[in-house]
């Protein structure tokens, strides 16, 4: 289990991702970026991931380009 600040560190980073890797390659047109007022479907969740976790190299690019806006504290 996570304590609730790890929780909540934990989606703002999935949201990120699913955001930048939707961005990057069209899945869900008007993908809106999850947030705690506005959670993502999971049907459309689930189409994003299945791509995150199909292409390696996604996450790594993610990692390199696409977090940045994430800040102090998601960077290990």
């Amino acid at each position: 289990m996570l304590a609730p600040a790890e929780a909540a560190l934990f989606y703002r980073a999935w949201g990120a991702l699913l955001t930048w890797v939707n961005d990057q390659r069209g899945i869900v047109p008007g993908f809106v970026r999850p947030s705690a007022e506005q959670p993502i479907d999971p049907e459309v969740a689930s189409k994003v991931k299945d791509v995150v976790w199909a292409e390696d190299g996604l996450r790594e690019q993610f990692l390199a380009e696409g977090a940045k806006d994430l800040g102090e504290g998601c960077h290990g």
